[in-house]
């Protein structure tokens, strides 16, 4: 889950050099999808399925 967090904001990142290409919405993507990981993770924690330390794990990881 890291992994694929640092990998989605280094996309995001980059499409801020590329304003007029396609990069722009794999960007954008990567950082609904990052926001769409971190969401999940907030819900589990509250819901008492993950240990907060986990929950904190899966939160800080990543860009965007």
């Amino acid at each position: 889950r890291t992994s694929s967090l640092r990998r989605l904001g280094r996309r995001a990142a980059r499409a801020r050099r590329d304003p007029l290409g396609i990069g722009v919405v794999a960007g954008y993507v990567a950082a609904a999808e990052i926001q769409a990981i971190r969401l999940r993770g907030a819900l589990a924690a509250v819901a008492g399925q993950w240990s907060p330390d986990h929950a904190a794990a899966c939160l800080s990881g990543g860009g965007a």
